[in-house]
């Protein structure tokens, strides 16, 4: 049948039909309840970061186990992203972090500072002071870091202060650091003492205020 001239009333009914199936599609769309679409819903890959904009996803809204390693893309989230406090040894599993996934300077002393545990302070002995915070603190890998620094202007031969046990390593060893003055010191450690003896590298100058940041070694 012709209508209107040369068009055919197949033509028609299916332009209204494509019309009324597309405004039924409008409708839903704009009238959809609230909280009727859920994830089973969208097909894997549908939603954009360019659909979601900033601040629109809180933590409250991911729940728990919802991101693993996998669908993060590479430079995805960066430090900014991150809250304070929010990753602790409990948000990480075994081995999901390796040295490869963490950037150059990604990690600054205050960041190992936060990992090292069990901190204790250093009495210093033979007229050995500390410098500030003196003290030893193991990591989670089991391994002790000293921090710190000791100052020996006026000290008397012997250890410069002790190591508690647990703190200690598993044999004999020996540091070079440096200090306030000029030249290099050496620190000596006692596995089966603990005691902790420093001498100038160059003369009695060194003495005072000798580093003891950067010196860290395995234990039991």
């Amino acid at each position: 049948m012709k209508i209107f001239g040369g068009t055919k009333y197949a033509n028609v009914t299916a332009t209204l039909a494509l019309i009324v199936a597309m405004s039924g599609v409008a409708w839903a769309a704009a009238t959809a309840p609230k909280n009727s679409v859920v994830s089973k819903s969208i097909k894997d890959g549908q939603v954009k970061s360019n659909d979601i904009g900033d601040d629109e996803v809180q933590a409250d809204d991911i729940g728990e186990d919802q991101i693993s390693s996998g669908p993060l893309a590479i430079d995805a989230v960066f430090g900014e992203n991150i809250a304070g406090n929010t990753i602790n040894e409990d948000n990480l599993n075994a081995d999901s972090v390796s040295s490869e996934q963490i950037a150059s300077g990604a990690v600054d002393d205050n960041a190992v500072n936060n990992l090292v545990t069990n901190l204790t302070n250093l009495t210093p002995t033979n007229s050995w002071t500390t410098v500030g915070i003196t003290s030893a603190g193991k990591d989670v890998e089991g391994i002790v870091h000293l921090v710190g620094a000791v100052n020996g202007s006026g000290a008397t031969p012997g250890a410069a202060f002790t190591l508690p046990v647990g703190m200690r390593p598993v044999q004999d060893s020996s540091f070079i650091t440096g200090c306030a003055g000029p030249g290099l010191a050496h620190v000596a450690i006692s596995a089966g003492s603990g005691a902790v003896t420093i001498t100038s590298m160059s003369g009695g100058s060194c003495l005072p205020n000798v580093t003891l940041d950067g010196i860290s070694y395995i234990t039991l």
